[in-house]
């Protein structure tokens, strides 16, 4: 198996943060699937950095309109991690 080098990582650990502050640091990657003609499958996978502490998380839902819900995947998972007390 190749080794992946320290720098590859950190320079892909930049690239995939969302949104960060002084009490965290949400990272993600999104990805859309099509299930049949008109149904998606859409999925934010990722982890929050809280306390120097990573907790990771993965979501997923069906849909039947993209524009209307692509950035659902944020907020849900968003929502779930305040709920969690990992975000504020």
């Amino acid at each position: 198996m190749p080794k992946i080098s320290r720098q590859s990582i950190d320079i892909v650990k930049d690239i995939i943060v969302i949104e960060q502050t002084d009490n965290y640091k949400f990272s993600g990657k999104t990805g859309v699937g099509m299930l049949t003609e008109t149904d998606y499958i859409m999925w934010l996978v990722g982890y929050i950095e809280k306390d120097n502490k990573p907790y990771f998380y993965a979501m997923n839902f069906k849909t039947n309109d993209f524009n209307k819900t692509s950035q659902a995947r944020y907020e849900i998972t968003k929502d779930i991690l305040r709920e969690l007390k990992l975000m504020d």
